[in-house]
């Protein structure tokens, strides 16, 4: 019977080293290493805008505004400037600025040729079947600024007599004649208020007649009041207007005057027709010459000054 082997003997384990803790680290009460926080992230420039979602920010150019950039912005204009003026300055041949001064005396030498402005009037009273006044200036030949100074010269002319004359607002015929204002009130009350309907009407007369006759004319005339506008333009005599019950009435009330101003109103101007759907304007009423007080609210003046003349009723 075979004898046992010998078994080896176990070598001695080698004693695996301890790790040594980091005392340069935070620790907590119970030894441990504190953990290292995240660092906080960096605040986005002013300024900064994305755009491309998800990409880097892309912050505007130029210098930043604090006091570094700032300094170091015009240290920087100062190397530039120094730069340009270490460097040498360029040479200039005389003889190449020749022809520039040939062509500066030419051009300041250089005679101008006279001309002829005219000014023509647009509105000025003149005899029938005549032109309008003109008036002219002759401007003679020069030299370069004293052609300018010439021009200009007579610049100053034209606009006095241009103020001189009428400047163009003589758009429209001239209003001629006296004027002649007819008040007018209903026989019938009118209105929410109850109160009677005034109307006053104007326009100019080229007639002569004195105010007694004026009021003859006047004195039994009716007419009736409302929303259609009937106004005359184009004339002599203004712009005369009534609200009338209709176009027809409206033009027998301004025909009526015509025969006092002597203006036939369907061949001298053009009608105007309007309303208004304004519960305000436009109420019906009788009309006929207001005689409050015991006088014909009539006048016939020549111009504003002074109190009006009116006659007495019967």
């Amino acid at each position: 019977m075979p004898l046992p082997q010998p078994q080896p003997l176990p070598s001695p384990s080698t004693p695996q080293p301890q790790p040594v803790p980091d005392t340069s680290a935070p620790t907590l009460p119970d030894g441990s290493v504190a953990p290292i926080p995240d660092p906080e992230p960096a605040p986005t420039p002013p300024g900064t805008h994305f755009p491309t979602p998800g990409g880097p920010g892309v912050t505007p150019g130029g210098t930043r505004p604090d006091v570094n950039s700032i300094a170091a912005e015009v240290g920087r204009i100062e190397q530039k400037i120094a730069n340009l003026a270490n460097k040498p300055a360029p040479e200039v041949d005389l003889g190449d600025l020749l022809p520039l001064l040939g062509l500066l005396a030419d051009l300041l030498e250089a005679p101008i040729p006279g001309t002829t402005y005219s000014l023509s009037g647009v509105c000025e009273e003149v005899a029938e079947g005549a032109e309008q006044p003109q008036a002219t200036w002759q401007i003679p030949d020069a030299l370069n600024f004293a052609a300018v100074i010439a021009r200009l010269d007579t610049m100053d002319a034209m606009l006095q007599q241009h103020l001189a004359w009428r400047t163009p607002t003589c758009k429209g015929p001239r209003l001629q004649g006296d004027w002649r204002t007819i008040s007018f009130i209903s026989d019938e009350a009118s209105g929410t208020r109850g109160d009677r309907l005034r109307k006053r009407f104007r326009y100019r007369s080229l007639s002569g007649l004195g105010l007694p006759q004026v009021i003859d004319h006047w004195a039994n005339f009716t007419w009736q009041a409302g929303a259609v506008c009937v106004q005359h333009a184009g004339s002599s005599w203004g712009t005369p207007q009534v609200w009338a019950a209709s176009i027809d009435e409206g033009k027998r009330v301004i025909r009526h005057a015509g025969g006092e101003a002597g203006i036939d109103p369907d061949q001298d101007g053009r009608w105007v027709i309007s309303g208004s759907d304004s519960a305000r304007v436009g109420l019906p009423g009788t009309m006929r010459v207001n005689k409050k007080g015991g006088y014909y609210w009539i006048t016939a003046r020549d111009g504003p000054n002074g109190s009006p003349i009116v006659g007495t009723t019967p």
